[in-house]
């Protein structure tokens, strides 16, 4: 989409629990801005991790922000589990 989006402006009924992000996010408050790009992992909870939550409240930004590194929630098509090594590489911006 390249643009910002608040994870506290998603529509009613709209997914608030997972987003993804490309190239990542951005903490603004004053004139202070952090900003965490992702190289690897593209989902993104904010507030914090509630992947199988869908109660459609907003987040509790105070909580951060929760990268999704690895998910075996759903045990079909993806496995359980992978030999090796995974690598996650960030980029954190101040």
């Amino acid at each position: 989409m390249d643009r910002e989006v608040s994870p506290l402006e998603v529509v009613s009924n709209g997914q608030r629990n997972l987003h993804g992000v490309n190239p990542g996010i951005l903490f603004k408050e004053g004139k202070q801005t952090v900003r965490i790009n992702s190289l690897d992992a593209a989902l993104v909870a904010p507030g914090r991790p509630r992947i199988l939550e869908f109660d459609g409240s907003q987040p509790d930004m105070k909580g951060g922000m929760h990268f999704c590194l690895y998910n075996n929630m759903y045990p079909t098509n993806f496995p359980l589990w992978f030999e090796g090594d995974a690598v996650f590489r960030f980029e954190i911006r101040i």
